[in-house]
């Protein structure tokens, strides 16, 4: 069975999404010659996100057809997503804390 339309209808819903960290990307690298390390932090960060939100997304499309088809149970599947929820949400944390690291770092304090 392909995966493929469900996936691709689960990603049309993140679009905005999606876009808003292409472009914010685009920027980082379009400012990278003035600002060298906030780029950098911003354009592994927002590829970071793109990358969690694009494979999560697939995830959830893939994951529990494949569980059902297993025989695993609700209970058993439940604790499959919360693992996936778990690192889903410490990477997504590690993506912020380098955005808030480029916010607030290599900024001179004003006189």
């Amino acid at each position: 069975m392909s995966y493929f339309p469900a996936i691709l209808a689960a990603q049309f819903a993140h679009l905005p999404l999606l876009v808003v960290w292409m472009v914010g990307i685009g920027i980082a690298l379009a400012r990278w010659s003035k600002h060298p390390r906030v780029s950098l932090l911003v354009v592994l960060a927002l590829s970071g996100m793109l990358l969690l939100g694009v494979a999560s997304t697939a995830i959830s499309v893939v994951v529990p057809q494949y569980l059902y088809r297993q025989g695993v149970t609700t209970a058993r599947t439940g604790v499959v997503f919360a693992i996936i929820g778990l690192v889903t949400a410490t990477l997504s944390a590690g993506c912020w804390v380098m955005v808030i690291v480029a916010l607030f770092s290599g900024r001179r304090a004003e006189k």
